[in-house]
């Protein structure tokens, strides 16, 4: 057997200084994104660094492997 209960209000964020730190905390996401996002570009980057020193260094192995 269940039981109805009443729909209830919601305990809801109140008052000016709640909603400004609920509009930082906001800012802070949108910011937070932003520079997640502008980081790929940084990845991206590094990401041709180590596969270009991977290829110097297999190229430096196949030449002392030639060598030998």
């Amino acid at each position: 057997m269940s039981t109805h209960r009443p729909n209830r209000p919601v305990a809801t964020v109140a008052g000016p200084a709640a909603q400004r730190r609920v509009g930082l905390l906001g800012l802070a996401v949108v910011m937070a994104a932003g520079l997640a996002l502008s980081g790929c570009n940084t990845t991206a980057g590094v990401g041709k660094d180590v596969s270009a020193t991977g290829s110097a260094v297999t190229r430096g192995a196949n030449d002392v492997k030639s060598g030998l």
